[in-house]
């Protein structure tokens, strides 16, 4: 048994018949994403009103998923879709959690909705310029301008196409990267852009004036390195390699300024440590990947992420891989 459906954002929704008017059946299966990363997975003869019902209960609904069901049996695919949630997120189901997988294999596929918030209220409304494609394209305009910026693309053009599985259709539910993000520094720091796997930043560039220059630095999070941390460091300080601790997880976090990884990836500056690095990269973004949705969606910068995806297709090309290796590789 196959089942598709579309997810959709409903942070602003109070109901769901304006995103449901052309879905021909509105019974079926449902799954609720909330802002701490949670899931509820329900079934309903009339998802409408259900989910008018969950939406008084909770208000930090921000995602729904429907899988219509017009017909046949819904709880052996509920309880199907129970467990492969309970795998990957904290489910606030009760009654049906831990249940084994039912008899028949299911299949569960969603694609993104669009949704569109009509107040009743005028003054509520979403004006011309107001919308978020307006903010995000003037976010990266100023990003986009920055001398730094063409290196900088590469650069996370790199680690998504390394380190990201199945980056395209996982952006925004699973990774986000916000523009310009804002942060509780000093003027003289400036957070360029944040790329989060779940709901732990794991690579991040930013810039510091330091005695009047302004430096680009970056720093990406991995899982912990099972070696000895003084044997990574670089003696001319070009990457550090340290321990880091959040609430979600114990990270190994490597830096490096923008030109040493730059050089690094273009084969003129030998890093003996770049598998190591994209291995545990990968570990940590799948691990937090399958914890379930983000809480950072709504910080996603759909222009700047769909340029860093564009840039991400050059490091399968072998060409371009080959004119960039031109310089060879030189020592410490």
């Amino acid at each position: 048994m196959e089942l598709t459906g579309r997810i959709y954002d409903v942070r602003e929704l109070d109901s769901i018949a304006i995103i449901l008017v052309d879905e021909p059946s509105k019974r079926g299966l449902y799954r609720l994403g909330f802002a701490d990363g949670s899931a509820y997975v329900g079934q309903s003869v009339n998802v409408i009103s259900r989910f008018t019902s969950h939406r008084k209960r909770w208000e930090d609904i921000v995602t729904f998923e429907f899988f219509p069901v017009p017909a046949g049996d819904l709880n052996i695919p509920e309880r199907t879709l129970i467990a492969a949630t309970e795998s990957a997120a904290s489910v606030r189901n009760v009654r049906d959690t831990n249940r084994p997988y039912g008899e028949d294999d299911v299949e569960f596929t969603s694609t993104e909705g669009i949704s569109t918030f009509l107040p009743w209220e005028r003054g509520k409304r979403t004006r011309p310029g107001e919308d978020v494609t307006g903010k995000e394209a003037k976010k990266f305009t100023e990003l986009a301008r920055l001398t730094e910026y063409e290196v900088l693309r590469d650069l996370i053009g790199w680690f998504i196409y390394e380190t990201l599985p199945d980056p395209y259709n996982t952006q925004r539910h699973l990774w986000v990267v916000s523009c310009l993000p804002a942060a509780n520094r000093p003027r003289s720091h400036q957070r360029l852009l944040a790329l989060s796997a779940g709901n732990l930043e794991v690579f991040v560039a930013y810039q510091d004036v330091i005695d009047g220059m302004t430096v680009t630095d970056l720093f990406i999070n991995t899982t912990p390195v099972d070696v000895d941390l003084h044997t990574l460091q670089d003696p001319k300080g070009r990457w550090v390699v340290e321990k880091g601790r959040y609430s979600q997880a114990e990270v190994t976090r490597w830096r490096f300024t923008l030109e040493s990884l730059e050089d690094i990836l273009n084969g003129t500056l030998a890093f003996p440590h770049l598998e190591l690095l994209v291995e545990n990269a990968y570990q940590l973004n799948v691990r937090l990947m399958r914890q379930g949705g983000t809480m950072f969606g709504r910080f996603h910068n759909e222009l700047l992420a769909h340029d860093l995806l564009a840039s991400s297709l050059k490091w399968g090309n072998d060409d371009w891989l080959a004119a960039i290796h031109l310089g060879g590789e030189s020592d410490f």
